[in-house]
């Protein structure tokens, strides 16, 4: 995992992101957030809805071939219909007065003809379509499915699923599989309300309303559930990784100003956490945008979203118990910052005709500091050491109350600092987060206090404690908490194995993606990545 040529190649990669003004919205109800704009969706619209196409076998794009009617339950021949090339439906986030989870589908059909009995003529009749739009209000659902089903809904995401699964090593049953669709098998066309048809007032409205009829049949038929994307997670019933989702929730985030950065939130819950018991009280806390439109047309970046992990989960729940293992103890908890410290003393006495005592005492504190708006965890403390000599000559019958102390004292002290920055790297389920430690910089012991006092008592001190100096005892003190330190630096780094494909989102149409960015979000801590897809 760390490799020290890798520190040295990404030293340059420490960065701060502040000036982008990340989201406030803080992960305080939800362990993860995976948000995706609305101009990226409907950018994945354009492959699943081909993909769709081609698993209907339906030539050159070219919906309802063949007229059709309802009859008993069944869709049967029919003498009148459309016969129309639709493009990919679009997507908006926008549904003024809208209940949570809805959302806008726009139908677009670029040509064709509807068939239609004109009852005026009393004879068949047919009409040309040429950019007619159909807009209608849609509810997102979501639904338990497995692998087989899913094959026959999207393959490719069956694929990706199986993948993701096959990785773990893990048997299938351990994981759920949901997948969120659009539910168009309640909409009709022919009632009045939240439908936004355009098509010319010079239609005749016979063949309007075949056209409509016919629609209605394709909505509720073929398709009935459009799917969105899918969530493969771990259930909560098994043991399960940090990292690992167990459940979530979506959340539909509209901007009306720019509706291309509206959002469409995945809200998860890690490990065995529950959802909040009021779940739409908690989307709804999530106020401010996950995107602003600058982060979407190029002037700051140009993603298709964010992910966001909550910063409890990946610092104190994470990241922190890898150094309290290393260390033995828990930290001191203060902000963003955790501090361990240790002291340590001890006191050494010889005595013949003379007392001799050395009080020794060590001692350090490590802190680690999460700095928002940047990539990095700030590595930062000191290491303290002291030693105090005593002697004085012991009562005698001639002497009863002894010679006059001698007392000689030193103590040195050595600070240090140092960064752990932090890289996504890999793409779809190949995704993982890397450390690289910039070396810590240990300034020189400074030395203080009465050592030269140390020359008057050189033998004793050395024959009985073992000490030459003391500014070697001092020095060599402080290297040995050096390398301790150096080593639970590298012990941390060497288990921070962190794989979000644990909770892993297929797209629709079968596409993936990376995230690039990664920091602590200057707003409030959460770890943040910009979501960049990866066209299929």
């Amino acid at each position: 995992m760390f490799l020290k040529n890798r520190a040295i190649l990404r030293a340059n990669e420490v960065r701060s992101v502040a000036k982008r003004g990340d989201s406030k919205n803080a992960l305080t109800d939800f362990d993860m957030a995976l948000a995706l704009t609305q101009q990226a969706i409907n950018t994945q619209l354009q492959y699943a809805w081909k993909a769709w196409v081609r698993r209907k076998n339906i030539e050159s794009e070219i919906v309802l071939p063949k007229f059709k009617l309802n009859k008993n339950g069944q869709q049967v021949p029919a003498t009148y219909g459309i016969r129309t090339k639709l493009a990919p439906i679009t997507i908006d986030f926008n549904v003024p007065n809208g209940k949570l989870g809805q959302v806008n589908v726009t139908l677009h059909l670029q040509s064709g003809v509807v068939t239609y009995y004109d009852e005026e003529a009393e004879d068949k009749a047919t009409y040309p379509i040429e950019d007619w739009s159909i807009g209608v209000v849609v509810d997102l659902d979501k639904k338990p499915v497995d692998l087989k089903t899913l094959a026959a809904i999207d393959p490719d995401a069956k694929n990706l699923a199986s993948e993701t699964i096959s990785k773990s090593g893990l048997p299938e049953s351990v994981f759920s599989i949901e997948y969120l669709f659009l539910k168009f098998t309640t909409v009709d066309l022919l009632l009045s309300g939240g439908q936004q048809i355009q098509i010319p007032a010079e239609v005749p409205q016979a063949a309007k309303t075949k056209a409509l009829e016919s629609l209605n049949l394709l909505l509720q038929g073929e398709m009935g559930e459009f799917m969105l994307g899918t969530v493969v997670r771990r259930n909560r019933e098994q043991a399960t990784p940090t990292f690992a989702m167990t459940d979530f929730i979506f959340h539909v985030d509209p901007n009306e100003i720019a509706p291309e950065a509206s959002t469409l939130s995945y809200l998860g819950m890690f490990s065995d956490r529950a959802l909040p018991s009021d779940r739409n009280g908690a989307r709804i806390n999530l106020k401010d945008d996950w995107i602003r439109p600058d982060q979407i047309n190029g002037q700051t970046s140009t993603i298709s979203g964010v992910m966001a992990i909550r910063k409890e989960k990946f610092f104190d729940e994470y990241l922190i118990p890898l150094f309290t293992q290393q260390f033995g103890f828990s930290p001191m908890v203060n902000g963003n910052t955790r501090t361990y410290s240790k002291s340590d003393s001890r006191s050494d006495r010889r005595k013949d005709i003379v007392q001799r005592i050395l009080d020794s005492s060590d001692s350090y504190a490590v802190s680690i500091t999460l700095v928002p708006g940047t990539n990095t965890l700030s590595i930062s403390g000191q290491i303290s050491s002291s030693r105090t000599y005593r002697e004085r000559t012991l009562p005698t019958l001639v002497n009863k109350d002894g010679l006059p102390s001698l007392s000689v004292n030193g103590s040195g002290t050595r600070t240090f600092s140092a960064s752990i920055t932090l890289t996504a790297e890999g793409i779809g389920t190949e995704f993982s987060i890397h450390p690289d430690l910039n070396d810590p910089q240990f300034s020189p012991i400074q030395i203080s206090g009465d050592t030269d006092g140390f020359a008057e008592v050189t033998k004793a001190f050395q024959k009985l404690f073992g000490i030459k100096d003391m500014e070697t005892e001092l020095g060599n003190a402080a290297q040995d908490r050096v390398n301790q330190i150096s080593q639970v630096l590298q012990g941390v780094l060497s288990r921070i194995d962190i794989d979000l494909s644990k909770h892993q989102f297929i797209p629709p149409g079968g596409g993936v993606f990376t995230f690039q960015n990664l920091h602590f979000s200057d707003q409030t801590g959460d770890l943040l990545m910009d979501v960049i897809y990866q066209a299929p």
